[in-house]
């Protein structure tokens, strides 16, 4: 199982995301934070076949004039993968896509 979630409040509070994997019985079995210099938002996360997809919005990466679409990738050891960035016009294609 996991969570998802950020910390602060607003565009100018400097968040990050955070993702927790629990087990069974409520034990944390690993958990990670991701995030810039600016305001950043997990908004949804899928179960892979190996791992887990983290898909947010970010104020610190991308074309930086606005919210971006974020997606991060762990693997089943939380392992920070990659994220990628997509400028807002392209965030519904490339939703889509990752579904």
């Amino acid at each position: 199982m996991s969570s998802r979630g950020s910390s602060g409040t607003g565009p100018n509070t400097n968040a990050d995301e955070f993702i927790v994997r629990f087990d069974a019985s409520g034990q944390v079995v690993w958990s990670d934070h991701v995030g810039g210099s600016s305001y950043d938002v997990f908004n949804g996360v899928v179960r892979t076949h190996n791992g887990f997809m983290v898909v947010g919005a970010t104020y610190s990466f991308g074309a930086g004039n606005g919210s971006d679409m974020y997606i991060c990738k762990f693997n089943a050891n939380g392992n920070h993968l990659f994220t990628r960035t997509f400028m807002e016009q392209n965030a519904i294609i490339a939703m889509i896509s990752s579904l």
